[in-house]
């Protein structure tokens, strides 16, 4: 093995130990804070503002075993899942700044960094995604079934 690759898997390893780190101590924060318990609602509803194609369109669907939560979203991109899984934001820190020129329409996000969806784990610690997955290299879209546990009691 060359001291590349052995580097390279040294930084694979040190990224999911920091990432393990952050998702550990950003729930147990979560679960620390008394403003939290409400919080999840306002981020699902935020999250769905931000991503919809038109006006937004939501259900939800309560029972004693789950709450479901459905939006009129676009679809995801690898980028979405991949920064939603390693929890880290897609939107632009820039993006609620005006533009400066006037013939481009402006879209506003809501959410600040993106990183609300961690309060659905306030919920449970397993949070079932559903969606379609648009693959924009091969113009192709899919079903996508994801499924986050982070009911881990240790990093």
């Amino acid at each position: 093995m060359t001291y590349e690759q052995e580097y390279r898997d040294e930084l694979e390893r040190a990224h999911r130990q920091q990432t393990a780190t952050k998702l550990f101590d950003g729930i147990r924060k979560l679960y620390g804070s008394e403003s939290s318990p409400r919080r999840w609602i306002w981020e699902l509803l935020q999250n769905a503002k931000d991503v919809a194609n038109t006006k937004v369109r939501i259900e939800i669907i309560f029972n004693k075993q789950h709450l479901e939560f459905k939006h009129n979203g676009k679809p995801f991109l690898m980028k979405n899942i991949t920064y939603l899984i390693e929890q880290v934001s897609t939107k632009d820190r820039n993006s609620n700044k005006p533009q400066d020129s006037s013939d481009v329409k402006e879209v506003r996000t809501t959410g600040k960094f993106g990183t609300g969806f961690m309060t659905t784990h306030l919920l449970s610690k397993k949070v079932e995604l559903s969606s379609i997955f648009h693959d924009s290299k091969r113009n192709v879209y899919k079903r996508l079934q994801l499924n986050l546990d982070r009911s881990a009691a240790t990093v």
